[in-house]
């Protein structure tokens, strides 16, 4: 993916955002209103394009919820080797969840 490491930002030369800088993925809280959950937003793109991707929060068994389909996250290696880009920074993910993205 090209992604060279310089503290906790990341440059990466061959993305859309090519000669940005971009921070590491931070979580912000989740709504505890109801029945909620974080829902990774697949954005559309070409299959040599970098994975760009929105994380939104969805809602379970009421009239807003969102269709999905379900992906773990948790088989194979914890290790996060390879890199996705969420809502314009950098989030490490498994190798597994890279190749199903």
């Amino acid at each position: 993916m090209g992604l060279y490491r310089r503290s906790s930002t990341f440059f990466a030369p061959s993305s859309p955002f090519e000669g940005v800088q971009m921070a590491v993925y931070k979580y912000r809280p989740l709504d505890l209103d109801g029945p909620s959950i974080r829902l990774l937003k697949l954005l559309e793109g070409n299959f040599e394009d970098d994975i760009q991707c929105e994380l939104i929060d969805g809602w379970i068994g009421e009239s807003r919820s969102i269709p999905y389909d379900a992906l773990s996250y948790a088989w194979g290696g914890t290790t996060k080797a390879a890199t996705i880009t969420v809502d314009r920074s950098i989030m490490g993910v498994t190798l597994n969840v890279y190749e199903a993205l």
